[in-house]
């Protein structure tokens, strides 16, 4: 798929079993063992991203994107309610 636009990533988030701290996700990847594929993710505070309602309505995965996608932006210093809501 090849749309011809162009993006720039200029944040990161990631909600794991390492928590949602990038510097410790960074060590946990470098530095820990090989894992079990399904290893439990623990130490991500959802509630602090996500309504009751949400959550209620919203599987794990989708919760964990949410946490992701909402700490990227901080990371990336933008402020969502300043943004252009006509642009994607």
């Amino acid at each position: 798929m090849r749309s011809g636009r162009r993006v720039a990533i200029t944040g990161m988030g990631q909600a794991s079993a390492a928590g949602t701290d990038l510097d410790r996700f960074w060590r946990w990847v470098a530095e820990a063992p090989p894992a079990p594929v399904s290893t439990p993710v623990r130490d991500v505070d959802h509630t602090a991203f996500l309504t009751p309602k949400a959550l209620r309505r919203s599987d794990p995965f989708a919760q964990h994107g949410v946490v992701a996608s909402r700490l990227a932006v901080r990371d990336a210093g933008l402020d969502p309610a300043a943004a252009d809501p006509r642009r994607g």
